[in-house]
């Protein structure tokens, strides 16, 4: 499991779990209206967790390619626009136009949000392991007595 880093915060990461909810969930109706749990860094960042993994492997021409594990179900009534509202605030015009038209192609079907962000280059970057947070003080050792 991977984890995208959030300078916006909690709030934001809430908001971001809640829209990626709505991809799936339309009408809001579950037990949660959350699609991914986040934690926070004790410097305000916060960070989603992200389904899925990217397996490399070689293609036809010799060229690196991925697949990717855990697709996520994308209805066929939700509302791309409104996931867009939600990400622009950390993507350029262009990706957020290219994650919209995503998101419209994949209706009634299924997609990558790991995909999603990897094609992001303004979030892959902060694409991390859980072993990354580790090492910059996400989860901080605490004694439980």
């Amino acid at each position: 499991m991977k984890c995208l880093i959030l300078s916006q915060g909690e709030e934001y990461a809430k908001e971001l779990s809640t829209a990626m909810w709505l991809l799936t969930r339309p009408d809001g109706n579950g037990s949660t209206k959350y699609y991914v749990d986040w934690s926070v860094h004790a410097d305000g960042r916060a960070a989603v967790s992200v389904p899925g993994e990217a397996i490399a492997y070689e293609d036809e021409e010799g060229e690196t390619a991925y697949r990717y594990t855990e697709d996520q179900p994308i209805h066929k009534d939700c509302d791309a626009a409104a996931f867009r509202a939600v990400i622009e605030q950390s993507v350029t015009t262009e990706e957020a136009d290219a994650i919209e038209a995503g998101i419209e192609a994949a209706k009634g079907s299924r997609m990558s949000f790991l995909q999603v962000i990897i094609g992001s280059p303004s979030l892959l970057p902060n694409l991390k392991t859980k072993a990354e947070l580790e090492a910059d003080g996400w989860f901080p050792n605490t004694e439980i007595l």
